[in-house]
């Protein structure tokens, strides 16, 4: 967003690259322009109905940055923690019955 508030744009409308997938945008800084994060389809028919076939003013820039899913991690972290739960509750019953 800062990219583009210093291109002098209004306003940026960003998109997932191949994937549907809506990951929640969010700041601190007031002074950002306004952003919304959409969707591959979505993209799509907006490009498909609102652009031009030649239009020097419009610019788009492609990074092939993954967004970060928080999903990716938890799941594996909860599995540990879980295992690591068990444990000690064997440990704790081996003892208590002994």
């Amino acid at each position: 967003m800062r990219f583009a508030q210093k291109a002098n744009y209004s306003g940026a409308i960003i998109h997932n690259v191949e994937s549907d997938k809506i990951i929640p945008m969010g700041g601190e800084d007031a002074a950002l322009i306004p952003s919304v994060f959409i969707g591959y389809t979505d993209s799509s028919e907006l490009a498909h109905t609102y652009s031009w076939t030649v239009n020097p003013n419009v610019r788009v820039i492609l990074t092939d940055d993954e967004p970060f899913d928080i999903n990716t991690y938890l799941l594996p972290f909860a599995i540990v923690v879980g295992i690591c739960f068990l444990i000690m509750l064997g440990i704790v019953i081996f003892k208590v019955r002994r």
